[in-house]
């Protein structure tokens, strides 16, 4: 009971816990840390060759040869492709020059080839 003048409030039983939490994720200019494991496809080349591998489908689609953006050898309008060659089939950068060396079917696989069409 509560005289008057007096707030009243209720006792808390002694067995009782109270937790309270708050969760919050909103945040206003905080600092960002750089990806460090980011790669950076400019400065590696292959930013390059993915344009090169563009112009080979196109050159490849032109000379009737397919939907294939492999090198096809010299004087057929297609350049080569060291580091999709090595990616594809394992073969080193520097017999990349070599059209008998394209016979991965990665060159002609419509994921590959469709991402190179856009």
């Amino acid at each position: 009971m509560s005289s008057p003048g007096a707030s009243a409030f209720s006792e808390i039983n002694r067995d009782t816990a109270i937790e309270v939490r708050y969760v919050a994720n909103r945040g206003v200019k905080l600092w960002q840390q750089y990806n460090l494991n980011e790669t950076n496809f400019i400065e590696n080349g292959f930013l390059n060759e993915f344009k090169l591998a563009q112009a080979n489908l196109a050159a490849n689609i032109a000379g009737g040869r397919g939907n294939t953006f492999r090198y096809a050898g010299a004087g057929t309008g297609t350049v080569p492709l060291p580091i999709m060659l090595a990616f594809f089939s394992g073969v080193a950068a520097a017999n990349a020059g070599d059209s008998t060396r394209y016979t991965s079917t990665q060159f002609a696989n419509a994921t590959f080839v469709n991402a190179r069409w856009q």
